[in-house]
């Protein structure tokens, strides 16, 4: 059991026990999802993007595999 199967299960109790507005986010594809909103082709913004993110009063930020991160909106995601 990995630290993400536990962070998620301790949000599932939060959600479904207080209440609580959590979300769960994978961080490379919230990273690719932020790098793309600044393509010209797509209709989703940033501030779209973010808007469920800053919502949430739990955040869990999972890791799929150790890929590197592009250094293009690290800094953003580091900041969440």
């Amino acid at each position: 059991m990995g630290k993400t199967h536990l962070a998620v299960g301790v949000l599932r109790r939060l959600v479904q026990e207080r209440g609580v507005k959590g979300l769960f986010c994978d961080y490379r594809e919230l990273l690719k999802e932020y790098q793309n909103s600044y393509n010209t082709q797509v209709n989703t913004t940033e501030l779209e993007l973010l808007k469920p993110v800053f919502a949430a009063e739990v955040l869990v930020l999972g890791r799929s595999g150790r890929a590197e991160a592009e250094r293009v909106g690290v800094d953003t995601v580091a900041l969440i």
